[in-house]
C-alpha cells in the first residue's frame, strides 16, 4: 500500500495506472485515499500553475 500512496500522492502517474496494477476501481483508490488520509490529488498544486 505504501507504493499505492506514493504513486497517488507524489508522481503524476494516471490513476488508471495505478488502479490496474492494483487490481481495483478508481473510486476503490480514491475511497481509500480518504480514508487514509492521504493528500487528495485534487487538492494538489499544480506545478505549471504558478503564481505570479
Amino acid at each position: 500500500m505504501a507504493n499505492a500512496k506514493h504513486r497517488y500522492e507524489d508522481t503524476v502517474e494516471p490513476q488508471s495506472s495505478i488502479v490496474v496494477d492494483l487490481g481495483v476501481t478508481r473510486r476503490s483508490v480514491d475511497r481509500l485515499a480518504q480514508q487514509q488520509g492521504w493528500k487528495l490529488r485534487k487538492d494538489r498544486r499544480r506545478a505549471h500553475c504558478r503564481r505570479r
